[in-house]
């Protein structure tokens, strides 16, 4: 049986996750467009055609290992839904990480089975890419995607009174108290543009912007219960 890391879909975030495992990995892309499938094979990966009716149990016998890892990320909601389920199905050892559009898709995908889910929507290429290429945040990374670590990725928007705003994020990241780790802010007021705390730029926080953080489920409820967020 053969541990890997399977991905299916070959959208932007499919993209990013297939070129950033592959040096430490084997990468298999499960795709069913044609468009898909060229993109994968002139990025110079191994490339599966799949469709719908498949019942993954092959598959599984294959590639079912507790270390190996199923990325969904299929464009579709409802299809990823579905592909997710089915693979759940099939493979009862292997990681599935399915990419959600929002809170409401994440809880789906969990029912249908995922043991970890990306919302993409709080969470773009860009910073999946920027998280990944810091070493320190990659063995952070790998033991929530990975491993089945309590650590997890959460946002929290900065409400109405919070002493949190007015701050700058320089004068929070010093701060001895926090218990969690600040990786980016959402800035409303730019358009929902990303603020990546390692970047050295001192973001002025205001009400509405919101906080990407990892940490303990225990030590983010206790953050966002202590500056009021949401």
């Amino acid at each position: 049986m053969e541990a890997s890391v399977l991905i299916f879909g070959y959208n932007e975030y499919a993209v990013q996750i297939a070129k950033q495992v592959r040096s430490t990995q084997a990468v298999r892309i499960f795709v069913h467009t044609d468009e898909e499938a060229q993109r994968a094979l002139e990025d110079g990966f191994e490339v599966e055609r799949f469709d719908f009716s498949d019942r993954w149990h092959d598959d599984a016998q294959r590639y079912d290992a507790p270390q190996s890892v199923l990325y969904c990320a299929l464009e579709a909601r409802e299809e990823n839904l579905f592909l997710t389920l089915s693979l759940r199905d099939a493979f009862t050892h292997a990681t599935i990480i399915a990419l959600a559009i929002n809170h409401e898709d994440a809880h789906k995908l969990k029912m249908a089975g995922a043991d970890k889910v990306f919302p993409v929507v709080q969470m773009t290429a860009d910073l999946i890419v920027d998280l990944i290429e810091k070493p320190i945040v990659t063995d952070v990374l790998h033991k929530i995607l990975y491993e089945k670590s309590d650590l997890q990725i959460a946002q929290i928007t900065i409400t109405k009174g919070s002493w949190l705003c007015g701050k700058r994020t320089h004068d929070l990241l010093w701060e001895g108290e926090l218990s969690v780790i600040i990786i980016a802010i959402v800035d409303l007021e730019l358009h929902s543009t990303f603020v990546f705390t390692a970047k050295g730029f001192n973001h002025h926080i205001d009400e509405g912007d919101i906080l990407v953080v990892i940490g303990y489920h225990e030590q983010i409820e206790a953050f966002k219960t202590s500056i009021g967020g949401a």
